[in-house]
């Protein structure tokens, strides 16, 4: 009795183990079911989305973007060779586009978000489109039945590029989003009407939004604020049939206009002592440490074939006397090291907006080191004599830690001027620049000295 009452307790414990594990799989699915919902009167609704990705501190463009639906089949009539007559049948939906207008909507209903990522050094703008189904009646659909199609990306979107742009570049979404889109009639003789739209990404075709998912993950198309589905990182009140596309530029002169710069570091002596004669202001040379950083959205895959690699860019060395040395290629990424002299300066000629900038300078105790930044929340500041190097970003005081992403301006615009002054030392080593705290403890020590003479003397009288 007791075997048979334990094997019983086993049996019925697998069987509720079973129970669960099935329950608990079923959960979710009616959690989230693979559909947006529609009615005899209006059909179930379903957009696209649009996230337009630059490096921070660029202009939103005017730019005009275009899906297209390419049939796949009915029900299980898919296969192209088979079934090509039923396909051709299909309804076609028409193209979609999604303009943006800079960052203002052309019409005040248009959703519109605009976000900043600070730690990429990104700006994305996101735009919907209408529904890509307005009525039930509009395409005419032929029966009932699950019409599926694939949602694709026109690689060729017109992005107005301004005129004084070089080094600018673009790249489009290679997704494709798998379609179902269920056709149902109201009773036995009704209309026919869109009852649910079913979405799913689609694997190797899907948008970097969902990079790192496999195939088949469903996605909600439901535009605004009606959803119904929970979806994988989804963009709140936005569609979750994501294109991602970007779009970068430079403001500089290119290799053809060398003295047209996106970026410029100057180099100027300052004396305040007999001895900063102008031939020594013009013969001493201080050391850069310079590293550009291209931004997130340029492509870069050592793995792709071809490989896409890292971003070079051009910069010269104008002396003080008009000269300009010749170009010299520098690979994002890498610190270079330079020379200046007193009013000379490096120029790169097509960095890009939003690229990383870091500069440091090396510098001795002559010298009191300072700077004046015109970009990225432009700022002076000012170092000692003891600072060996001086730059940005820099965590010690005074602070200046970045990162400092270029910005779009105007040629020449972007700036940053690093000023060193004589610290007027003397043959005998004293620094001009402590004679007033010398004077000060000078006194200090007078005072001190008669102060114990006054009190030596009154000891003896005593």
């Amino acid at each position: 009795m007791t075997r048979t009452r334990n094997n019983t307790l086993r049996l019925l414990t697998s069987l509720a183990i079973v129970m669960l594990m099935s329950v608990s799989l079923i959960l979710p699915a009616l959690a989230n079911p693979p559909w947006v919902t529609g009615t005899e009167d209006k059909p179930a609704p379903a957009a696209i989305t649009k996230r337009f990705e630059m490096p921070i501190g660029t202009t939103t463009p005017n730019a005009t973007f275009t899906f297209y639906f390419e049939k796949i089949g009915v029900d299980n009539k898919t296969d192209p060779d088979e079934h090509a007559a039923i396909i051709a049948a299909m309804p076609g939906l028409g193209d979609i586009t999604i303009e943006f207008d800079g960052e203002t909507a052309s019409n005040p209903s248009d959703k519109l978000l605009v976000t900043i990522n600070e730690a990429k050094g990104t700006k994305t703008v996101v735009r919907e489109s209408k529904e890509f189904i307005q009525d039930n009646t509009n395409p005419p659909w032929p029966d009932v039945g699950v019409y599926k199609y694939y949602v694709k990306e026109v690689t060729t979107g017109v992005i107005n590029t301004p005129a004084d742009a070089v080094n600018s570049g673009k790249s489009f979404s290679e997704a494709w989003y798998y379609l179902e889109i269920w056709v149902d009639r109201d009773g036995d003789t009704g209309p026919l009407y869109v009852k649910y739209v079913n979405a799913r990404t689609v694997e190797n075709q899907h948008d970097e939004h969902y990079d790192g998912q496999v195939g088949g993950v469903k996605v909600d198309p439901t535009p605004g604020e009606d959803r119904t589905i929970k979806t994988y990182d989804h963009i709140d009140n936005f569609s979750g049939i994501v294109f991602t596309n970007k779009y970068w530029i430079s403001k500089g002169g290119g290799d053809e206009k060398e003295e047209e710069s996106a970026l410029l570091v100057k180099k100027i002596v300052e004396g305040n002592h007999p001895d900063t004669e102008e031939a020594e202001k013009n013969n001493n040379e201080f050391t850069f440490n310079v590293k550009v950083t291209q931004p997130d959205v340029i492509p870069y895959d050592p793995t792709a074939i071809p490989p896409i690699p890292l971003q070079e860019y051009s910069v010269y060395i104008l002396r003080a006397n008009g000269d300009i040395e010749g170009e010299t290629k520098v690979t994002s990424g890498d610190t270079f090291e330079v020379k200046l002299k007193h009013d000379d300066q490096l120029m790169f000629t097509d960095l890009h907006v939003g690229a990383k900038v870091e500069v440091e300078e090396v510098v001795n105790d002559k010298y009191k080191p300072s700077y004046e930044r015109t970009f990225a929340t432009p700022m002076s500041l000012t170092g000692k004599a003891t600072d060996a190097k001086w730059g940005f970003p820099r965590d010690v005081e005074p602070t200046d830690p970045g990162p400092h992403y270029l910005p779009e301006a105007a040629t020449n615009a972007n700036q940053v001027i690093f000023t060193n002054t004589r610290t007027g030392a003397t043959p005998t080593g004293v620094d001009v620049d402590d004679l007033p705290y010398l004077v000060m403890i000078g006194l200090a020590l007078t005072g001190l000295t008669g102060f114990v003479l006054l009190k030596s003397r009154r000891r003896r009288g005593a």
